[in-house]
């Protein structure tokens, strides 16, 4: 682990003092019980991403933690939801909303052996252990780049294409009720440590995506 990915365990312990029940998800010295200092930085700002977007939800929905049963606590590598990962559930006016997953196969329903894995979903709130398409709501993918760089036009398009297959381009959905970034994520979401590729804005509002730039800085 680089001092940047050190940096960003550091911000994770801070920023999830804000979440319910954190103790009972902390099994180690590290900021979770899941997270033991040799991480990739990559895998270390995606999980940093999904603390971030949860402390910011937290002042508007109640933050339930839905322990897993797997020997880790959230996954390292994609995985099927059903294998006992952790994710949580937000209520508002004790009525579930929906579910926020993290690194969780969402397989497509015409074809069960082809699954994406967002770095980020939000399901409906009785979504099952085995979600398909049907069941999201909204994703975001974690973009981490070790000199600050500007995201791609492979990675955007790669994006756009799982948006495409998560049948996600168009979808309505009911508001998510951000508070900080409540005028920054008003879509599926390229969240990046670095900066967004501002000719590629037109495709992303063609597409149903936005880009946000300097995530950890915000």
């Amino acid at each position: 682990m680089t001092q940047s990915g050190r940096d960003l365990l550091d911000r994770i312990k801070t920023v999830a003092k804000d979440l319910d029940g954190l103790s009972k998800w902390q099994s180690s010295g590290s900021s979770f019980g899941h997270l033991h200092g040799k991480e990739r930085d990559d895998y270390i700002f995606e999980f940093y991403c999904y603390v971030k977007i949860l402390s910011d939800l937290k002042k508007n929905y109640i933050v339930k933690l839905v322990p897993g049963t797997a020997g880790g606590i959230f996954p390292k590598a994609p995985a099927k939801k059903d294998e006992g990962w952790s994710h949580f559930n937000l209520f508002e006016d004790n009525i579930h909303k929906f579910q926020v997953c993290c690194g969780t196969d969402i397989a497509l329903s015409s074809v069960i052996e082809v699954a994406y894995h967002p770095d980020i979903s939000f399901q409906v709130h009785d979504s099952p252990d085995n979600p398909n398409e049907t069941h999201v709501l909204l994703i975001m993918d974690a973009k981490y780049s070790k000199n600050k760089s500007r995201l791609t036009q492979s990675t955007i398009t790669e994006f756009f294409g799982i948006l495409h297959e998560l049948a996600l381009v168009g979808k309505s959905f009911p508001p998510i009720r951000f508070d900080k970034f409540e005028s920054i994520i008003t879509a599926n979401a390229l969240l990046t440590n670095g900066t967004k590729s501002s000719i590629h804005e037109k495709r992303c509002n063609k597409n149903g995506a936005v880009q946000v730039e300097r995530f950890d800085a915000l």
